[in-house]
C-alpha cells in the first residue's frame, strides 16, 4: 500500500536537493538567482520599451522641427503681407483724398501737388514714391495729363525733375506726364483695363528692384478720374527676410506668381535679374512640386520646402531647411536622451536585484531550515512498509540536478500556497459577513426611516388638527360676528348724523369732541376696518381648512380624493415662502391642471409626498438666487417659477409633475436622491429623509413611480405616477 505521507516526503526532498544545488552553485550559475532572472527581463524589456518611445519621441521632435518651419514661413510671410496691405490702404486714401479734393471744385494744380507731397511724407518705410495720375482733362480741366511723382533722390545722373529746397533738398519732384508720358504706360492702362487694384510685375530701378501698387479710382457717377499708385522697395523686403529659418540653418525664398525670383540667398544674383525659377534646377523641382492650395510643406531632395502665398499679391514666399538639420537634431537628441536613460534604469536595475536577493537570503535560509525539520519529522515518522521504501528510493533517484529549475520565488509559492488558500476562505467568509451586515444594516436604516416617518405624520397630523381646531372656533365667532358689528356700526352713524341734521344748537363742548375724534374720517375708517377684518377672518379660515386637509387626521384609510385639494393645502401652506424677499423675486406657480378622477389613496401620506417635492424645489431656487452674481441686474436673471402638472395616462393611471428653473444636479447628485440619509443641504438644514420616504411612499404604499431628472443648469423635474385603483 501507499503510505500517506509519501508524497509530501518525495516534495520536501526534492527542496531540500534545490537547496543544496544552490548552494554549490551560487557562485557559478548565474541564471539560476531570480534576481539575475528579473535582472535580465527588466533590462530586455526595458530597452524594448526605450527603442520604441526613443522613436516615437524622434517622430515627435522631427514633426515638432518641421511644424517650427510652417510657423517661422507663416511669421515672415505675414509681415510681408501686412506692410503690403498697408501700402495699398496708403495709396487707397491718396485716391480718396484726391477724390474730395475734386468734389470740392479744386482745379488749382499746387493744390493736388501739395497733396500728393503729404502723402509722400507719411508714407510707409517700404514705398519709394506716391502718386496720382488723371485721365485726359479730368481733375485738372486744361490739362491733358497730370502725374505729380515725389522720390527719394538716387544721387544718379539719370534721375527724373529737380530737388526740392531745403530742409526737403534729398527729395526730387518730376511731372511724369511730361518726363515719362504715363497715359501710354503699363502701370496706367493695364489697372484701369482691369478696372481693379493691381500688383505691377517688379522692375529695376536705379539698382533697386521695385514694384508698384496703383488703384484706378472714380467720382460719384462711376467716371474714371485717374490712378493712385505707390512704388515700393522689394529689395527691403527681401533684405528683412535673408536670414536662417529655424536652429540657424535654413533661408527664405520670395518669388512671383510666374516664378521670378525677387529674393534667394543662395544666389542673389540670380534674383536680382529676377531670374525664373525654370533657370535654377534646384528650384524648378520643387516649383513643380507646389500644390494649389495657398499653404503647404513637402520634401524635395535633401531639404524641407515649406510654401505660402501672400495674399494682396499673387507671390509665393518658401522656406528650405536642410533635412539634417531637423532630423540630425532630432535623433541627437532622441538617442542621447534614450542612452541616459539606459544607463540610469541599468544602474538602478541591478542595484534593485542586489537589494532582492539581500532581502531573499534571510527568507530562503528560513525555508530550508523549516523544510529540514519537517523531513526529520516525517522521518521518524516512517514504517517499515515496504512500498514505502521502494517510494523514497525511486524518489531520491528521480530527482537529479538536470530536473531541478525552481527559482526562489517558485520555492516561496509553493511554501505559501496553503496559507492563501485559508486566507482566501477567511475572506470569503468575510465577505459573506460583511454582506449579511450589510443587508441588516439597510434594513435597521429603512425600519428606521420608517418609524421615524410614522412618529412624524402621527403627531404632524395631530398636532395641525389640534390647532386647526382651536383657532377654528375662536375665528368663526369673530367672522359670524363682524357682519353684525358693521350693521351695528353703520346705524349709530346713520343716528349721529340724523341728530346732527336736526339738531339746531351744539355746544361748544360737543363741537370740540367732534373735531378731537374726527367724525367724518371715523365713518369712513371704520368701515374699511370691518371690511380688513372679514377678509382676514375668511383668509384664516382658509388657511384652517387647508391644514385640516393637509393633516387628513380622520383619512387614515384608502380612500378615493382629489389630488388637486392636496397640492393646492400644500402651496397654502408654503405660501410664506413663496413670497418676495429683500434677496429674490416672488416664486412664480404656473399650474396646469387636468381634469382627474378621484384617486384612491392614504391622502395624508400623499400631502406629505407634496408637501416635501414642492419644499426641495423652493429650496433649489433660493439656491439658485443666492448662486447669482450680486452685480447681476434683476430683469436679466430669470424670474424664479415653479411648474405643476397633471394629467391622466394610459392604463388609468395619472401623472403629477413638478418642475423648477432652479440650478439643478449633477448626475452624481440625481442618482442617490432617493437614498435614506443623503443631503445635500447644510448640517441643521435636511435631514435626508424627505424624498427617501417619499420615493416609499410612492412605491411601496401607492404602488406608483417617482423619478427625478435634473441637469445643472436646467433645473429639476419630479414625475410621480399613480394608479388610479388601488
Amino acid at each position: 500500500m501507499n503510505h500517506p505521507l509519501k508524497s509530501h516526503f518525495s516534495y520536501l526532498t526534492k527542496l531540500s536537493r534545490w537547496f543544496s544545488f544552490r548552494a554549490r552553485w551560487q557562485g557559478h550559475s548565474f541564471g539560476v538567482s531570480l534576481g539575475s532572472r528579473l535582472l535580465f527581463w527588466v533590462l530586455g524589456t526595458a530597452l524594448v520599451g526605450i527603442i520604441s518611445m526613443s522613436y516615437l519621441f524622434y517622430v515627435a521632435l522631427a514633426d515638432t522641427a518641421q511644424s517650427k518651419i510652417v510657423s517661422e514661413l507663416n511669421t515672415h510671410a505675414t509681415l510681408v503681407e501686412q506692410e503690403l496691405i498697408r501700402v495699398e490702404a496708403h495709396t487707397v486714401a491718396l485716391s480718396d483724398a484726391v477724390t474730395a479734393m475734386k468734389d470740392s471744385e479744386a482745379t488749382d494744380l499746387e493744390q493736388y501737388k501739395n497733396l500728393t507731397f503729404r502723402f509722400f511724407k507719411n508714407r510707409i518705410d517700404l514705398a519709394m514714391s506716391v502718386y496720382f495720375g488723371q485721365t485726359p482733362f479730368s481733375i485738372i480741366p486744361d490739362r491733358e495729363g497730370f502725374l505729380p511723382y515725389f522720390y527719394p533722390d538716387q544721387q544718379d545722373d539719370n534721375n527724373l525733375g529737380q530737388l526740392l529746397r531745403s530742409p526737403h533738398q534729398n527729395i526730387r519732384y518730376t511731372e511724369l506726364f511730361v518726363d515719362d508720358n504715363y497715359q501710354k504706360q503699363p502701370y496706367y492702362q493695364v489697372p484701369i483695363a482691369a478696372k481693379q487694384a493691381t500688383w505691377m510685375e517688379p522692375f529695376d530701378w536705379h539698382g533697386i528692384t521695385m514694384t508698384s501698387f496703383v488703384t484706378p479710382f472714380y467720382d460719384n457717377s462711376d467716371r474714371l478720374l485717374g490712378i493712385a499708385g505707390t512704388d515700393v522697395n522689394v529689395t527691403a523686403i527681401t533684405e528683412s527676410i535673408n536670414r536662417p529659418v529655424v536652429n540657424g540653418e535654413g533661408y527664405f525664398v520670395l518669388a512671383t506668381g510666374g516664378g521670378n525670383l525677387l529674393g534667394y540667398p543662395p544666389n542673389k544674383a540670380a534674383a536680382k535679374a529676377r531670374k525664373n525659377v525654370a533657370d535654377i534646377p534646384e528650384l524648378q523641382s520643387v516649383w513643380i512640386g507646389l500644390e494649389k492650395e495657398s499653404e503647404g510643406l513637402f520634401q524635395s531632395g535633401d531639404q524641407f520646402w515649406a510654401y505660402q502665398k501672400i495674399g494682396s499679391t499673387d507671390w509665393v514666399m518658401l522656406a528650405a531647411v536642410p533635412k539634417w538639420a531637423v532630423t540630425g537634431r532630432a535623433l541627437l537628441i532622441t538617442f542621447g536622451g534614450a542612452a541616459g536613460v539606459g544607463m540610469l534604469l541599468t544602474a538602478v536595475v541591478v542595484g534593485f536585484v542586489s537589494q532582492l536577493n539581500a532581502r531573499l537570503h534571510p527568507l530562503v535560509l528560513a525555508c530550508q531550515k523549516m523544510i529540514a525539520t519537517d523531513i526529520e519529522r516525517i522521518q521518524r515518522l516512517q514504517t517499515t512498509d515496504e512500498n514505502w521504501a521502494i517510494g523514497a528510493e525511486q524518489a531520491s533517484v528521480e530527482e537529479t540536478i538536470e530536473d531541478i529549475q525552481a527559482d526562489e520565488l517558485d520555492i516561496l509559492s509553493q511554501l505559501f500556497l496553503q496559507m492563501s488558500q485559508q486566507l482566501n476562505q477567511s475572506f470569503v467568509a468575510l465577505e459573506a459577513s460583511n454582506q449579511n451586515l450589510n443587508t441588516a444594516l439597510a434594513q435597521l436604516k429603512s425600519s428606521q426611516t420608517q418609524i421615524i416617518h410614522n412618529e412624524k405624520m402621527s403627531s404632524l397630523g395631530e398636532l395641525v388638527a389640534g390647532i386647526a381646531h382651536e383657532i377654528n372656533n375662536p375665528v368663526n365667532f369673530i367672522h359670524g360676528n363682524i357682519s353684525h358689528i358693521n350693521t351695528y356700526a353703520q346705524d349709530l352713524l346713520t343716528l349721529i348724523d340724523a341728530y346732527q341734521r336736526h339738531s339746531t344748537h351744539s355746544s361748544s363742548e360737543l363741537e370740540d369732541l367732534l373735531e378731537e375724534i374726527n367724525l367724518e374720517f371715523l365713518n369712513e375708517d371704520l368701515a374699511k376696518i370691518l371690511q380688513s377684518m372679514k377678509i382676514g377672518t375668511h383668509r384664516i379660515r382658509e388657511i384652517v381648512l387647508s391644514l385640516r386637509n393637509f393633516s387628513r387626521i380622520d383619512e387614515a384609510d384608502c380612500k378615493a380624493v382629489a389630488l388637486h385639494e392636496g397640492i393646492d393645502s400644500s402651496l397654502l401652506i408654503l405660501r410664506h415662502r413663496l413670497k418676495a424677499t429683500s434677496e429674490r423675486q416672488e416664486i412664480k406657480v404656473v399650474k396646469e391642471y387636468a381634469q382627474l378622477p378621484l384617486v384612491e389613496c392614504f391622502a395624508g401620506q400623499l400631502n406629505q409626498v407634496f408637501m416635501n417635492l414642492l419644499a426641495n424645489a423652493i429650496d433649489a431656487l433660493e439656491e439658485r438666487v443666492l448662486d447669482t452674481l450680486p452685480d447681476t441686474p434683476s430683469e436679466q436673471a430669470t424670474a424664479p417659477t415653479l411648474w405643476i402638472s397633471t394629467q391622466t395616462i394610459e392604463n388609468n393611471w395619472v401623472r403629477l409633475t413638478i418642475a423648477d428653473n432652479g440650478s439643478g444636479m449633477i448626475e452624481k447628485v440625481r442618482s442617490r436622491i432617493f437614498d435614506p440619509f443623503f443631503t445635500t443641504k447644510p448640517i441643521g438644514k435636511g435631514t435626508g429623509l424627505g424624498l427617501s420616504i417619499s420615493y416609499k411612499i410612492v412605491t411601496e404604499r401607492h404602488n406608483g413611480k417617482i423619478r427625478c431628472d435634473s441637469k445643472p443648469g436646467a433645473g429639476t423635474k419630479f414625475v410621480v405616477e399613480l394608479p388610479v385603483k388601488q
